[in-house]
């Protein structure tokens, strides 16, 4: 499904390369591939191109494949952009909390873990996360 999905998103940006949306469907469908160089690269495109801020709203391709190349940078600007339209946006937390561990700042992840939970206190990968962010 996610082959025949990229083919097709490629397709649409070989057709026309300012096609910001097609760009961001060859990021989603490389994420889903686990290929996270190329669904970065992807996002990128998208990204200098132009995307509306709320394209992280359930859009977390490019999340987990920025934080699979350690861009964390990047994740915590679409985080932060998220959250400055909607400080609701439980995900964005999660996601802050993420980064938060791969740096080793195990109190600031269990905040931004803490945060999403308090937001949505079903969200199973927010309270996994906080479990394993240390005591």
């Amino acid at each position: 499904m996610y082959h025949n999905a990229l083919t097709r998103a490629q397709s649409e940006v070989n057709a026309n390369q300012k096609d910001a949306y097609g760009w961001f469907n060859v990021g989603t469908n490389y994420a889903a591939l686990k290929m996270f160089n190329e669904s970065a690269a992807a996002y990128d495109q998208a990204r200098r191109i132009c995307l509306p801020w709320r394209m992280t709203w359930y859009q977390f391709g490019w999340f987990e494949a920025y934080l699979a190349g350690t861009r964390l940078d990047d994740v915590m600007a679409l985080a932060d952009v998220t959250l400055k339209n909607d400080p609701y946006a439980e995900e964005m937390y999660y996601y802050k909390g993420r980064v938060f561990q791969k740096c080793g700042d195990d109190n600031a992840a269990r905040e931004q873990f803490s945060l999403a939970l308090k937001h949505n206190p079903n969200f199973a990968r927010a309270r996994q996360a906080l479990g394993q962010a240390g005591p």
